[in-house]
């Protein structure tokens, strides 16, 4: 039968906004600015058929002939096109067929190039030479899209994969150095997701490859982990390690290393196009990602391309009228994210069905009419587009298989006298529309209909295939989209479903597949596919649908997908609803429910078997999501049927609710949690409704599993944000628990919800009740408790060198490890609410748990750094510098990096800032942000850029690219949700704008003044705003001179609390000191001589106990106080000069040339 096919000759406009939007990420380059970044995705809107991936093909064929070294060109491109398969490629040019184009620009078909007249006139852009490039596709799955939720990421980067591993060595190499460099030791953690994409990590064959470590919780398997139960004996493998990661900052890590991983591989030499196809039915994990991924402001050098369909909507009598977007909720918030955003990310291209005129032109090209033909042919061939327009609504999928079903009757045919196309289609009075017939033989139906659907028409195509090709294309069709060879060849060899599920004509499940005989062997010459010699196998099936257009799969691999989501529906339907023809889908007795739970059943058996077999390996197999998606659709097929065994109902969910938790998906782990939580509530409420079985709660009934439930719905419902539930199911888990490990786990998911919350008194108290708990933190203390630890380590540290120190032991107790992070916890959160005494117990308690019972761990690391904050505020920084340091050597040893951004930005950023060069502090603060990153720590990661800015700030670094640091620090706090100290952030890097002249940064000194109006009386996040705001207001004031202003702004300052960090301290005594010696000019008062003299013998006691940096601001204030004692006529002319010109030398000298230039002034 004729294959219909030709060459795509239009949608010229559509294409050109593709190129431009393309060439727009190309231009770009690393010095750009990272805010004001042009559009780098485009969405097709259309109806399923009307050709969304056919233009996503077309536009890549035409980059890749124009790229002169393309290595990403796929010439078996197998996305899941809109139109079919390879031979079907049919797109529509334009939506609007009264636009005044060219009647030409309204048919179009797939081929290499466009012709010549069109590329003509097409813009310039799209004939320059683009540069190499990767073209990465994936495709979501409409029945377990949102539920396998990373399914069409994973498709894209094993696409990815498979294109890296045929580059040239030195590509790999190039690959490879750049995602070290983006990932760091966290490289391998990519192969967590895609195995293949090891090649990027290592060699394939090395060892390292067998041991990967979880997204969520380093370890090699996170689910092998033995806990104690509360019954005292070890639990199954569902169990709940407490070294899991439940503070939400698994899916914190995911993001981060999916942005990075992209952002190494796309390089402005050779950028990256993603295209993900049917995003309607992405998950949410999914369209999170994608916000990350094309939100980040940094991104420069990766195209999106999306297609949504939009479905017909079944409330409205209008054909045309389409579903609204809200009733697919992922893609909705992620479009609610951009707008959110403020930036114009995205470009829509909406694609519709053929018109009638449209589909004329588009018919005449197809079947290679003549030019001129007579009115009557005119006639004949328009009333035979207008039957088909009738049934297709001129959808291309649709009509191409009508034109297929006219060809297979016979109505179709091409005449063997003229060799052109005829047809002879009586209507429904017999009257023939030609007087010729298929070979002189009037074999033509009297009358035919085409079918309603196309969906109905696909399903007539499949019922002519071998019955054990319909077979295992059903069979298929009830796995997913995109399907593995032995994932399929396990369930055909399933006795399960070896079963009779005839009725009529629609399927029969007669034997199995690899006994039947097979036919003569079919060859496609072009592709060397063979249908085989002997036994009809799977994979010759398989094959046979591959040459019909049905599946699509590239020679050598093992995976196939569905041409087109129309073929994997009529597949599906070709089970009929029930023996009789009756029955109703949710009614639980249909056939392709009970179908889809034995599908379901085989496949988690399945699942289980390989999760043993890789348990029992010694070489610990790398895991894939793929591997975890296939769970994922088994759990999805069980819960088709409501089933009465609630214990199993309840085990299942659970252990795939976990599984989806441990890979930080977390809408799909709240789903399948939630859904367990309802089956056992069933079961309980079952057992108790027995005769002679009192009430029953799950608590009371099942124990262990209730608990193992309650703690992975508490951390998945925290994590998504879903607090008042998270708390209450955390409650609950704390009151019936008896194990520590229970109790420990949900007082560490809580205290991190309420931290994220910005709570910080209430995590507070968590994190002290968990490490009250665990016998590290005392429950009854005072202030003279502090004071005794505090001189009995002093002690310690003056009889213990650090190399005695450095030579304990590592701590490996986990539960000793959770009290030291419990601790951590504290110090963090006591230092955020000014409980100084809490935040010295947790200090000097961490570091003597350490040194004399437990060992050395990150946390001793982060205690002996924050110990030195406390020894500069003691005033001894030389023993402050010690501590320092010897926080960065036990952070060296230890493997965990959790708390790394955390050291870093203690060290630097309260210790060594005082006499460390602002470049070398500056560097430091940077690393610890790029770990705070690595951990999931977003919030101290925006915490340690904001202070690496401002330490470049005041080092007098240039203000330009601080200033979009600034703005890309602000961007991705939207990005990333962080909203603890947003207001200081923002009004810092608007006082940058003031200083450097920006012109949409205004001064507005009322506002300031009615600032101070504030109320003072506010604790923990409030009042880091408030300290913040006041010290970039009073930053503004300083370098302005508005000396009124300056002075009210100080005096909030001093009232609110001010801060203890070094540049905050040192710059707000500046300022006083400025601020008086201005007032004392206009008033006269001495009251302000007595604030410049404290102010600047401050300043110098500072620089004399602690370093030279801020030497220069004890000058500034020294100038001033003789210049004032010069008006008086106690000093001379000269000597103010001297005194400024020393200020300025010694400011210049140390890197502080802002400084130096207010001294100027």
């Amino acid at each position: 039968m004729t294959k219909f096919q030709d060459h795509f000759v239009g949608r010229s406009q559509e294409l050109d906004q593709l190129h431009q939007a393309y060439i727009d990420v190309v231009k770009r380059n690393d010095s750009s600015d990272p805010v004001a970044t042009s559009t780098p995705a485009v969405l097709l809107w259309g109806r399923s058929g009307t050709g969304k991936s056919c233009l996503v093909r077309q536009f890549i064929d035409e980059l890749s002939s124009s790229s002169s070294a393309s290595l990403s060109s796929d010439p078996s491109f197998s996305a899941a096109n809109d139109n079919g398969n390879d031979n079907h490629d049919l797109v529509v040019i334009s939506e609007n067929p009264q636009d005044g184009t060219d009647d030409h620009k309204a048919i179009a078909m797939i081929s290499a190039a466009r012709s010549e007249s069109e590329a003509a006139a097409a813009p310039a852009n799209a004939t320059s030479s683009p540069p190499p490039f990767y073209f990465i596709q994936g495709k979501h799955d409409e029945h377990t899209g949102a539920s396998d939720p990373f399914s069409a990421i994973v498709q894209a980067l094993k696409d990815l994969a498979t294109q890296i591993r045929s580059q040239p060595k030195d590509e790999i190499q190039r690959l490879r150095a750049s995602v070290h460099a983006a990932l760091g030791a966290d490289a391998k953690s990519i192969t967590a997701m895609v195995p293949a994409l090891s090649v990027l990590v290592h060699d394939s064959n090395s060892d390292e490859t067998r041991s990967v470590r979880s997204i969520s919780s380093g370890s090699t398997d996170p689910y092998a982990a033995t806990t104690i139960s509360d019954g005292g004996a070890a639990t199954s493998s569902m169990a709940f390690s407490i070294d899991d990661d439940i503070t939400g900052n698994a899916w914190n890590r995911l993001q981060y290393t999916f942005l990075q991983f992209i952002k190494a591989v796309a390089t402005s030499q050779r950028p990256l196009i993603l295209f993900l196809d049917d995003m309607q039915w992405g998950s949410q994990v999914t369209a999170d990602l994608l916000s990350t991924l094309l939100l980040d402001p940094a991104l420069k050098h990766v195209f999106f391309v999306g297609a949504i369909r939009q479905e017909v909507n079944p409330h409205s009598d209008n054909p045309d009228d389409a579903l609204p977007l809200s009733h697919h909720a992922a893609i909705s918030q992620m479009l609610a994210a951009f707008q959110n955003a403020g930036r114009d990310v995205m470009m829509n291209i909406h694609l519709s069905n053929l018109e009638p005129s449209e589909m004329i032109h588009w018919m005449s090209r197809m079947l290679h009419l003549p030019a001129t033909t007579s009115s009557s042919d005119t006639t004949k061939w328009t009333a035979f587009c207008d039957r088909i327009y009738s049934k297709t609504r001129g959808n291309i999928f649709f009509t191409i298989q009508a034109l297929e079903q006219l060809q297979r009757a016979k109505i179709l045919f091409v005449d063997p006298s003229s060799g052109e196309w005829d047809y002879d289609w009586p209507d429904r009075d017999h009257h023939s529309s030609s007087s010729k017939s298929l070979g002189g033989n009037n074999s033509a139906p009297a009358f035919f209909e085409l079918s309603n659907t196309v969906v109905e028409a696909v399903a007539n195509k499949l019922r002519l295939l071998r019955p054990q090709t319909r077979t295992a294309l059903t069979l298929a069709s009830y796995i997913r989209s995109n399907f593995d060879l032995d994932v399929l060849q396990v369930i055909v060899d399933n006795e399960a479903l070896q079963t009779n599920f005839a009725h009529g004509n629609d399927l029969v499940f007669e034997k199995k597949i690899a006994g039947t005989a097979a036919t003569a062997p079919t060859v496609d010459t072009t592709t060397s596919r063979t249908l085989g010699k002997k036994a009809a196998s799977l994979e010759s099936l398989l094959e046979e649908a591959v040459l019909e257009g049905l599946l699509q799969n590239k020679i050598g691999e093992s995976t196939y997908r569905f041409a087109h989501d129309r073929i994997q529906q009529a597949a599906q339907s070709l089970i009929p609803l029930s023996i009789d023809g009756g029955g109703a889908p949710g009614h639980g007795q249909n056939n392709r429910d009970k179908l889809r739970y034995r599908i379901g059943a085989c496949l988690w058996k399945y699942c289980q078997e390989k999760e043993a077999k890789r348990g029992g390996d010694s070489g610990g197999a790398v895991v894939g999501l793929e591997d975890h998606g296939l769970m994922f659709v088994a759990v999805d097929h069980l819960n088709s049927i409501p089933l009465q065994d609630y214990l199993f109902v309840t085990t299942v969910n659970l252990a795939v609710g976990k599984k989806a938790l441990a890979l930080a998906a977390l809408e799909s782990a709240s789903t399948y949690l939630g859904l367990a939580n309802d089956a056992l509530t069933e079961h309980c409420r079952g057992s108790s409704s027995s005769p002679g079985n009192a009430a029953g709660t799950p608590w009371e009934e099942h124990t262990d599993l209730t608990l193992q439930l309650y703690q992975a719905r508490t951390s998945a419902e925290l994590a998504l944000g879903n607090y008042d539930l998270g708390y209450r199911l955390g409650e609950e888990v704390l009151q019936h628990a008896k194990s520590i490990n229970s109790k420990v786990y949900v007082y560490t998911a809580m205290a991190s919800a309420m931290g994220a919350q910005a709570r910080d008194a209430d995590s507070l108290r968590l994190s002290t009740k968990g490490a009250q708990m665990l016998g590290v933190y005392p429950k009854r203390w005072h202030i003279y408790h502090a004071m005794s630890d505090v001189a009995m380590l002093d002690r310690y540290f003056q009889k213990h060198a650090d190399e005695d120190i450095l030579r304990l032991p590592m701590n490996n107790d986990p539960l000793m490890r959770s009290g030291m992070s419990f601790l951590s916890q504290m110090i963090i959160r006591s230092f955020k609410t000014k409980s100084i005494i809490s935040m010295v117990l947790s200090v000097v308690r961490a570091l003597r748990f350490s040194f004399k019972k437990i060992g050395l761990c990150e946390n001793t690391a982060f205690a002996a750094g924050t110990f030195g904050l406390l020894s500069v505020i003691r005033g001894d920084y030389q023993s402050a510098q010690r501590y320092s340091k010897l926080s960065r050597k036990i952070m060296e040893r230890c493997d965990s990096k959790s708390m790394h951004g955390w050291i870093y930005f203690v060290t630097a950023f309260c210790v060594n800032i005082w006499s460390a060069p602002m470049e070398e502090v500056s560097n430091d603060l940077k690393k610890s942000y790029l770990y705070a990153l690595e951990s999931g720590d977003f919030e101290s990661g925006i915490l340690s850029w904001h202070a690496s800015i401002t330490a470049s700030f005041f080092g007098g670094q240039a203000m330009g690219p601080l200033i979009a640091a600034g703005n890309e620090m602000l961007a991705s706090m939207k990005l990333y949700n962080v909203t603890a100290m947003g207001e200081f952030i923002s009004r810092f890097v608007e006082t940058m704008k003031q200083i450097a002249g920006h012109g949409n940064a205004t001064l507005d000194w009322e506002e300031a003044r009615q600032f101070t109006k504030q109320s003072t009386s506010v604790v923990g996040n409030e009042r880091y705003d408030l300290v913040g705001g006041a010290w970039a207001r009073m930053t503004t004031a300083t370098y302005f001179l508005q000396y009124e202003v300056l002075e009210g702004l100080c005096r909030f300052y001093d009232d609110v609390g001010g801060d203890e960090a070094y540049i905050m301290t040192t710059t707000t005594l500046l300022s006083n000191g400025i601020m008086a010696a201005g007032r004392f000019r206009q008033t006269a008062k001495k009251k302000y001589l007595k604030i410049l003299k404290k102010s600047k013998n401050a300043l110098r006691k500072f620089a004399i106990q602690y370093g030279n940096n801020c030497l220069h601001r004890s000058l500034i204030l020294q100038a001033e106080n003789v210049a004032i004692s010069a008006m008086k006529g106690k000093k001379t002319h000269h000597s103010v000069l001297k005194a400024y010109d020393t200020a300025i030398a010694v400011a210049m000298k140390s890197g502080h040339r802002r400084e130096a230039a207010l001294c100027y002034e």
